[in-house]
């Protein structure tokens, strides 16, 4: 045989003689779902922005350092459950002022 890879070899050699040989693809098939790509570049362009820009390096710092904060801030629901967290923190601190002047 010509100058072919041992595991090309070994294919056409397990192959049935009746049988065509199939090549083996060289170029990885082009991507036809951008749409899906388009969705993963926005959320993690989305992960990286912080409301505060005080936090920003070290919301940075973290994402390189932790997987699950990563995870947690590519995730869509992360910014709402933040919002919701700090609503009830601020109701909570509004309530307590409230009890303590009125």
């Amino acid at each position: 045989m010509m100058n072919l890879p041992e595991r090309t070899i070994r294919m056409y050699e397990v192959m049935e003689e009746n049988q065509e040989p199939t090549p083996i693809p060289t170029q990885p098939e082009p991507m036809t779902n951008t749409e899906e790509l388009d969705k993963d570049i926005n959320s993690i362009q989305k992960s990286t922005k912080t409301t505060f820009p005080v936090f920003t390096r070290i919301h940075h710092n973290l994402r390189n350092k932790f997987g699950w904060y990563y995870n947690w801030h590519i995730s869509g629901v992360a910014n709402y459950i933040h919002i919701i967290i700090l609503a009830v923190y601020v109701f909570i601190f509004l309530l307590v002022i409230f009890n303590i002047f009125f």
